[in-house]
């Protein structure tokens, strides 16, 4: 009997054991529970977990950046103020085991930039001091990033501001004015900030912002196509039946591009 319930005791004890272990195995993908039980922590140990936690995600991030593989989703290619114009449609026909299909290949170029006079119509719409054009307080090569800033709120109840630059035009983040002075100052000399919006207008419209800023470019000098930065930009936009030929697709990214060009990313037009 002794032997006996000690067998029993520790069947018991095993049982437990690995439902333990699933339970925590099961919680892993379980977020709600997660932040409420963290809620239970003392205030100084949430802040703690929170900023490892924020730490964490803004270095995987930077690193997926740095590697070509970060994926921003759904990519809106008319953002904001760009035109999109079609250059070229091409339609495929391919036979599946569910009948004929049909693949449609769109190449379009978009048009990001802001021109030095459309920026000076804007610069006329500023109520308030603060508000202009920029330069960088770091130069490169005796060259200066040049920025129009608008409060997004003519009336000032908001601090954040609107920023454009002459490659990229109205850009899609907002920052406050006491964070943008930290490493810009307000320009008063027209002739210097017409300059360095020009020039970069300019280049931008086939060269990438390391070109020039630094005059020469790693991907490029490595055999890669590089668009950071770049005013126009060209995209191959594959619709209508995508899945009959998504593995073709694959096979053709990893035998012809290089490995930060081998991602298909979903946009909208």
């Amino acid at each position: 009997r002794h032997t006996y319930g000690v067998c029993v005791r520790a069947c018991f004890c095993v049982r437990a054991c690995v439902r333990v272990c699933v339970f925590v195995y099961l919680d892993l993908a379980n977020l709600p529970r997660f932040l409420n039980r963290i809620l239970g922590f003392p205030v100084d140990l949430q802040n703690l977990l929170f900023a490892y936690f924020a730490d964490m995600l803004a270095a995987v991030v930077t690193a997926a950046k740095r590697n070509g593989r970060y994926d921003e989703g759904i990519l809106d290619v008319d953002y904001k103020e760009a035109e999109v114009k079609l250059v070229e449609s091409e339609a495929f026909a391919g036979s599946t085991s569910v009948g004929t299909t049909f693949t449609e290949m769109h190449t379009v170029k978009v048009e990001r930039g802001m021109t030095w006079d459309k920026a000076c119509e804007l610069l006329e719409s500023c109520n308030k001091a603060c508000e202009g054009f920029y330069l960088s307080k770091k130069s490169t090569r005796g060259k200066q990033r040049v920025v129009l800033v608008l409060f997004r709120d003519p009336e000032g109840r908001s601090e954040k501001c609107n920023l454009y630059q002459p490659n990229l035009g109205l850009l899609p983040r907002q920052d406050k004015l006491s964070v943008l002075v930290d490493k810009y100052f307000q320009a008063d000399d027209m002739s210097v900030v017409q300059k360095c919006w020009t020039e970069h207008y300019a280049q931008s419209a086939e060269g990438c912002a390391h070109a020039f800023l630094s005059g020469r470019c790693r991907r490029k000098l490595g055999g890669e196509e590089c668009e950071v930065g770049r005013r126009q930009r060209t995209y191959h936009i594959l619709s209508g039946s995508v899945l009959s030929v998504w593995n073709e697709m694959e096979r053709i990214l990893q035998r012809h591009g290089p490995s930060s060009q081998q991602k298909i990313q979903i946009m909208r037009v």
